[in-house]
């Protein structure tokens, strides 16, 4: 488990959309161990099959969840390939996958299509960055800003950009009030290396708490601020 980059809500960023973005958006992002949501409402991609070696294709997926919270999805490769292990100069296992997981390379791109609007997304993300990035999209319309391996590294104190050790592997979980039904992860260097993608129809219970708690402590340090003042 990741929980070594696990935050307080304290902690919790919001990462609020552009006014360029045509989606009202209040995208946020926390952090926790491998696997941190809730597998009762959330659809699990652990993508160690089905497995293509071509760099370029188009797969359909079918995840794992609870009842009614299975989904599929169409997941788009371009200079992008299902990889095992580490291979010096061009990809290295994140800490905590297991088997299979995914490359971008340079110029690359993995792009899930899902069948159901999402407000949430989680991935183990590892090795991570600064040239690498996600987005997310509903109908093709971006929703939210794109969040690069440096905005990551700027939320997590103890993440070292690049490191193939547990310093530079996160389990990134992002929420948004708005829908989206696509999410793209691109790369301008080698790599993009993730695994155990999850997603669900309704923002994470726990996520929304952690939402409600990092508001609270927001509101809290702006009274104290504004009684300093007066004072």
């Amino acid at each position: 488990m990741n929980t070594k980059f696990l935050i307080p809500a304290s902690a919790l960023a919001l990462l609020v959309a552009s006014a360029s973005v045509a989606h009202a958006s209040d995208l946020n992002v926390f952090f926790g161990a491998n696997n941190s949501a809730s597998p009762t409402v959330s659809t699990l991609f652990n993508l160690d099959s089905p497995v293509s070696t071509s760099n370029t294709s188009t797969l359909s997926l079918t995840g794992t969840g609870a009842g009614s919270n299975t989904q599929s999805a169409t997941l788009s490769l371009s200079n992008a390939a299902f990889v095992n292990g580490s291979s010096s100069g061009q990809y290295a296992v994140p800490i905590g996958s297991t088997g299979n997981y995914l490359s971008v390379y340079n110029g690359g791109s993995a792009t899930f299509d899902f069948t159901q609007p999402e407000h949430y997304f989680g991935l183990l993300w590892g090795s991570v960055d600064s040239y690498n990035s996600i987005s997310f999209l509903d109908n093709g319309v971006q929703v939210g800003k794109t969040i690069t391996g440096s905005d990551i590294a700027n939320l997590v104190s103890t993440l070292s950009l690049g490191s193939q050790t547990s310093n530079g592997t996160v389990y990134a979980n992002f929420t948004d009030s708005a829908a989206f039904n696509q999410v793209v992860m691109q790369s301008t260097g080698n790599s993009f290396e993730f695994d155990n993608v999850q997603v669900a129809v309704t923002p994470l219970p726990g996520a929304a708490l952690m939402f409600c708690s990092a508001l609270l402590v927001l509101a809290g340090y702006a009274r104290r601020r504004a009684i300093q003042r007066v004072a």
